[in-house]
């Protein structure tokens, strides 16, 4: 499992289950799109933990409550899918939110047209 389907599934799983917050190994491209998140306001809070020498660090998020109910992947590694910047929409009427990574790091869909760039569509929540 590739380290974004493991934070799709933990996310999920503890939003579903109404876990105030969820653990998951750290990794460079998590802490970021937990940063994009806490910014969208799905998360209210995030914080980087050191367990042990073995196991590394941990990315704790404190999840809100009802924030969102639904996250997909739709970029992965067997399939990768693009879009340009004219190709961006507001999404689920303004509900819900496109991540995109880009060359300006990861944004979310109303962010990157109005910056005018476009890049690999990683996943939608709503």
């Amino acid at each position: 499992m590739n380290t974004f389907s493991n934070f799709y599934s933990r996310v999920q799983n503890a939003q579903r289950l109404e876990d105030s917050f969820v653990e998951m190994p750290w990794s460079h491209k998590i802490w970021r799109v937990a940063i994009l998140l806490k910014r969208l306001k799905y998360i209210e809070d995030l914080e980087c933990l050191h367990k042990d020498a073995k196991k590394g660090y941990t990315i704790k998020l404190y999840l809100k409550k009802g924030a969102f109910s639904y996250l997909r992947q739709i970029s992965k590694p067997s399939k990768r899918l693009y879009t340009k910047a004219k190709e961006l929409k507001t999404h689920k009427k303004g509900i819900g939110s496109l991540i995109i990574s880009t060359p300006l790091g990861l944004l979310s869909s109303e962010e990157a047209s109005t910056l005018g760039v476009g890049g690999e569509l990683m996943f939608e929540i709503y």
